[in-house]
């Protein structure tokens, strides 16, 4: 189930993400990177990849106060071109297309600065659905830190395990289950049962079910 952490990989995945927050950074003109510095974290499925020597799809960036992001949000909107149905925004800033939506701003294909939540790590990646992505990175002490109620173990495994502190987007949860099942990872009926045990005290919540009527609408269903 768990293999024998990594130290050392550990370590090179900090100095790996330590170029990464240097290249985010460096996309933008002083004065952002000024607002910027030390006020951002990289968070979830990317130091899993990193830890397990794969490329990360992209790398997700948090912000810990709602000041930087509506400064954030303000800023990219200035190289909005396009807009298209559901509030996506279109446009390119410094060479890269730029994708803004209701929850996040995607630079390129490599960052996503989140603005759907913002605050310290802890109270974030503490609504991330599986515990392989309850993990940040903290730039100004190039260390990566987890959320309480886990360690740093399930780094080591592709089995899935069901984050039961969270209440929301439970249907979500399940229909990202073949994304990663995709990539090789597994999850057991007792994981399934957590979530499913969870969902039926909000499965006629208004937001679950648009969730999967908007689903069922991108795929044409």
């Amino acid at each position: 189930m768990f293999k024998t952490l990594s130290l050392t990989q550990i370590d090179k995945v900090c100095e790996n993400l330590k170029d990464v927050s240097k290249e985010f950074l460096d996309m933008f003109p002083e004065e952002i990177q000024c607002k910027f510095k030390d006020n951002f974290y990289f968070a979830g499925g990317c130091i899993y990849s990193l830890y397990n020597d794969k490329i990360p799809n992209d790398y997700d960036v948090f912000v810990y106060t709602d000041e930087l992001k509506d400064y954030i949000i303000s800023f990219f909107t200035k190289y909005v071109t396009e807009y298209k149905h559901g509030g996506i925004c279109l446009g390119y800033y410094n060479g890269n297309k730029i994708t803004k939506t209701k929850y996040a701003i995607s630079i390129g294909n490599k960052f996503q600065i989140i603005t759907k939540y913002v605050g310290l790590p802890q109270g974030v990646v503490g609504e991330f659905d599986f515990k392989h992505n309850m993990y940040y990175y903290k730039i100004h002490t190039n260390t990566i830190d987890y959320h309480a109620s886990i360690n740093l173990r399930y780094l080591t495994t592709e089995e899935m395990f069901f984050n039961n502190t969270r209440s929301r987007d439970l249907c979500g949860v399940i229909l990202r289950l073949p994304k990663f099942i995709g990539r090789g990872m597994t999850i057991n009926k007792k994981e399934i049962a957590k979530i499913l045990t969870k969902l039926q005290f909000c499965i006629n919540d208004e937001n679950e079910k648009d969730i999967v009527l908007d689903y069922m609408s991108s795929q044409g269903y």
